[in-house]
């Protein structure tokens, strides 16, 4: 009876070991758990943040294509008004003869040279940031510079 007990308390011991055990690890399985469900979810965030950026990027080339495409089209049909203007004397004294013609072709010259403007201004603002950038990065570089031969 004595050595039933004994095995059954040696037994009992090395039960509560292994229970302690796996109590003791337990917060740390769960932790890793939740970061690796974590990881997953950031995982697919992230996928999907691609997936779209991606399909913006080329919905953007694409209205930028647009946008070219408009422009050279207005540029065609006023260098071809234009053409027929310059080249035409008929044409030439009826718009110094008629106000309505003159109106009209006062209104396609400015319609022109303002969207002509709207994109030089663009253009010549990229131009300007870009270079403001570069110098300020130039600026911090040199201010960077300084303070570490001070030291």
């Amino acid at each position: 009876m004595n050595i039933a007990l004994f095995i059954a308390q040696v037994f009992l011991v090395i039960l509560m070991g292994v229970g302690i055990n796996y109590i003791r690890k337990l917060p740390d399985r769960l932790h890793k758990e939740g970061v690796l469900r974590y990881e997953y979810g950031l995982k697919n965030d992230l996928e999907a943040i691609k997936a779209s950026l991606t399909q913006e990027n080329e919905f953007q080339t694409i209205r930028y294509q647009e946008s070219q495409a408009r422009m050279a089209e207005q540029y065609i049909e006023f260098m071809d008004y234009f053409n027929s203007i310059w080249t035409d004397k008929k044409v030439q004294k009826e718009i110094a003869s008629n106000p309505k013609k003159q109106l009209e072709f006062n209104k396609k010259m400015r319609n022109y040279s303002a969207k002509k403007q709207k994109v030089a201004k663009k253009r010549l603002d990229r131009v300007f940031l870009k270079n403001f950038k570069i110098q300020l990065d130039m600026t911090l570089l040199s201010y960077s510079d300084n303070n570490e031969s001070d030291r």
